[in-house]
């Protein structure tokens, strides 16, 4: 497993994201301790995604964090080393729902404004790659009987409720933010109406669809080239890493602005899984209580359960076997049969 710091484990991290296995937990209100755990599998090497849990000193709250790099690691390292600092700041004197909302917005403001100005500093010095590395970003703040979750691009949250029977039902609790996406499709057509090239969608069925016919997310870090002008007009070799600037660019095509969820949470609710797309390509969220249901339902084995589901449907689905992929080394090959895949899990026991 690699870690969200980039270092790799073979067994499981040890950070506040991971708490001591299968023994007896006892959870306080607005605590983070013992309540997240994450499993993650590279297929990257490095390993892309990120992630980060955290204990808010400004407010009587927690937070969990999953992001997806494209293109390379720098985006969502840089978001995970500093986005829950800048939420914690943020979110001083926040008391409302929408002062919290803004915080978040805020926060990633900051991380974005960060990326600029290094992007800005290091094109023209023969860094090109910092114009086209992103990563979206999934954030989850739990306070009280709130949750908020904050989502810019295409990784997704699913809140597990337990139902009267016993069974569990999943609530959908982040929009993705994705070129497949028909409502991204007809927003960015209405904003970009003489731009035929808006939306480019790719294959033999036409179903991986690119902003520009460069970048599925639609809402993330970083991915200035499809922001800003100054990292498309330039004079540089292609030869050192520059990219043919995008003709007639009329941007910004993508933002990295969340939309954040609030949620009211019940003593019904029981786990929030917060997972990047390698996830969930191979399993959606309506499959979720499915696959954990019967399980040992603490976070170690919600985690281990989905976990498990997805490279099952990767291996049918690829016609490799589960032991073939296992043994394959991060890199090429194995990012040709699956994507990064990071599952966070939380509990929310005694949290209402």
């Amino acid at each position: 497993m690699c870690l969200g710091f980039g270092t790799y484990f073979t067994t499981k991290p040890s950070n506040e994201c991971a708490p001591e296995e299968k023994q007896p937990v006892t959870y306080e209100r607005n605590k983070l301790e013992k309540r997240a755990f994450v499993l993650q599998y590279p297929a990257n090497q490095p390993c892309e995604d990120r992630f980060n849990c955290y204990q808010f000193k400004s407010q009587q709250a927690y937070y969990a964090a999953v992001f997806d790099g494209h293109g390379g690691w720098q985006v969502s390292d840089h978001a995970m080393r500093h986005l829950h600092t800048y939420l914690d700041e943020e979110l001083k004197g926040a008391k409302t729902d929408a002062q919290i909302q803004q915080a978040i917005i805020n926060a990633y403001n900051r991380v974005e404004k960060d990326w600029v100005d290094l992007a800005k500093n290091a094109f023209d010095k023969g860094y090109p790659a910092t114009a086209y590395v992103g990563s979206c970003a999934l954030v989850a703040v739990v306070k009280d009987n709130k949750l908020y979750v904050a989502n810019a691009g295409d990784s997704k949250a699913a809140l597990l409720s337990k139902s009267k029977d016993g069974t569990y039902i999943y609530k959908k609790v982040s929009i993705t933010y994705n070129a497949n996406k028909s409502y991204e499709q007809e927003r960015l057509k209405k904003l970009f109406p003489k731009e035929d090239d808006i939306i480019k969608c790719k294959g033999r069925d036409q179903k991986a669809c690119y902003v520009k016919g460069n970048l599925m997310p639609t809402r993330a870090f970083g991915d200035l080239r499809l922001k800003m002008g100054e990292f498309n007009f330039h004079n540089h070799p292609i030869e050192l890493g520059y990219r043919n600037p995008i003709p007639k660019f009329n941007g910004p095509y993508i933002t990295h602005t969340p939309t954040v969820e609030v949620v009211e949470l019940t003593n019904d609710d029981q786990f929030l899984v917060l997972a990047s797309d390698g996830l969930w390509d191979e399993i959606p969220r309506k499959k979720v209580p499915e696959i954990v249901q019967g399980k040992d339902t603490d976070i170690q084995s919600v985690a281990a359960s989905l976990f498990e589901a997805a490279m099952q449907e990767v291996s049918k689905d690829r016609g490799r076997t589960r032991e073939f992929i296992s043994q394959l080394p991060p890199g090429p090959q194995k990012r040709g049969i699956h994507d990064d895949i990071t599952v966070l899990v939380l509990s929310l026991k005694n949290q209402v």
